[in-house]
């Protein structure tokens, strides 16, 4: 197993990534195919990282980010795929779409993704829970407790970012290790496929999916023909 690049880079890059998804203004860092971008950057496989963050762009095509969408943590799932990648893989082209060394990370990746929307929400809730008192002490007058309380919860969601991305350089290359004997010979466009096919049946009206089914089912059939 090696070892992790500039594990702070990783860490800090965690943290903002969580900030930007959600407690600061969004610049849009946090979505996959820009996180993976970073990501890459810090792991010294960003030729290879850019086609795992365009797959991952998926997921996050279905849920905008506004109001109260839930979309999966678009930066934790790169991260995490990221750190799946073999060390120094590099792609040319579109060769990647039949490279089986894509396949494994994006779906730690989509585990990931998903794992930190659960805790993205853990950690809205714990925030709430932290603004009562001081929204109470605001309607009788005392506004003083507001920015304290403010800067904590920024804090909270940076360490959620932290703490996440550590764990995620550590278990998703354990983890894509223990997938790749039953997917690694899986080609990424495959996957790609696959999650696209996720994505017109969630962005279809209901009475209208079995056509979208289909249609991804012959790709797949003509994909692995």
């Amino acid at each position: 197993m090696s070892p992790v690049p500039h594990p702070g880079l990783v860490v800090a890059l965690g943290a903002l990534l969580a900030l930007d998804d959600a407690a600061c203004v969004s610049l849009l860092f946090c979505e996959p195919l820009f996180a993976a971008a970073l990501a890459g950057a810090v792991y010294g496989c960003f030729g290879a990282a850019v086609p795992v963050g365009a797959t991952l762009q998926f997921l996050s095509i279905v849920s905008l980010r506004v109001g109260g969408a839930k979309p999966p943590d678009g930066g934790l799932a790169a991260l995490a795929a990221v750190a799946a990648l073999p060390p120094g893989q590099q792609f040319t082209g579109s060769e990647w779409l039949g490279d089986g060394a894509v396949a494994v990370p994006v779906l730690v990746g989509v585990a990931f993704g998903y794992a930190g929307r659960a805790a993205r929400d853990a950690t809205r809730a714990l925030v709430g829970r932290l603004v009562r008192p001081a929204l109470a002490a605001a309607a009788r007058g005392d506004a003083s407790r507001i920015a304290p309380t403010h800067a904590a919860s920024i804090a909270v969601h940076a360490l959620r970012g932290a703490a996440a991305a550590a764990i995620a350089s550590v278990a998703a290359p354990r983890l894509a290790a223990a997938l790749a004997p039953t997917a690694g010979h899986v080609p990424a466009g495959f996957v790609a496929m696959s999650l696209g096919a996720v994505v017109l049946v969630r962005a279809t009206p209901s009475r209208a999916r079995w056509q979208w089914v289909l249609g991804a089912g012959l790709g797949l059939i003509w994909a692995v023909s």
